[in-house]
């Protein structure tokens, strides 16, 4: 028994590690984009970028969401397929339907800040 859960445990902190690792290799100090009282050019360019690191964000996120549910069906075994399918739907729902349009809101208020 301890074998079935230590090795989707040990998979999964490596994941995670690596994730950490990339996220500090590849993190850049945010831009303050100026006053609030006019949009510069930077600030009109701030929604695209916005909006494609919040969905990156989302999708890599998902995709790791689903390579642990993966590892545990797997490794851990015991669920049917629809264990999968419902991990892949509420997934999707809880990474792009909740979480993006959060993080998109919660952005626009940084930029109401600055």
């Amino acid at each position: 028994m301890p074998a079935r859960v230590l090795v989707p445990l040990v998979f999964t902190y490596a994941l995670f590690i690596a994730m950490l690792w990339l996220w500090a290799v590849r993190t850049r100090r945010p831009e303050r984009l100026g006053t609030p009282a006019r949009l510069t050019g930077s600030q009109v360019r701030f929604w695209p970028h916005l909006v494609r690191h919040v969905l990156g964000t989302a999708a890599v996120g998902y995709v790791g969401f689903l390579a642990i549910v993966l590892a545990f069906y797997f490794f851990l075994g015991g669920e049917s397929g629809l264990f999968v399918r419902q991990a892949f739907a509420g997934g999707a729902f809880l990474a792009f339907v909740v979480a993006t349009p959060v993080l998109v809101l919660l952005g626009s208020l940084e930029l109401r800040k600055s």
